[in-house]
């Protein structure tokens, strides 16, 4: 099963993240990325569900929570 995985600059950003979908109730995990792998040069960032993207992003959004992106591996 595919993944997809919301890239932050930082621990701190990530774990905001994650408490915002936390109190949303969707599913997600803190994991630290490879930053030479990484597009956007991020080194943590949010296992959540793909079908979940939209949902994440607008909630980011509506949170303040600055992210990245989100890609599909």
């Amino acid at each position: 099963m595919r993944r997809c995985y919301a890239g932050f600059k930082s621990l701190t950003l990530a774990l905001r993240g994650k408490e915002v979908l936390d109190r949303n109730a969707i599913e997600s995990e803190v994991v630290k990325k490879d930053p030479r792998t990484s597009k956007k040069g991020c080194s943590y960032a949010l296992t959540i569900p793909c079908a979940q993207r939209r949902n994440c992003e607008n909630l980011f959004a509506l949170s303040a929570v600055p992210y990245l992106g989100i890609t599909e591996e």
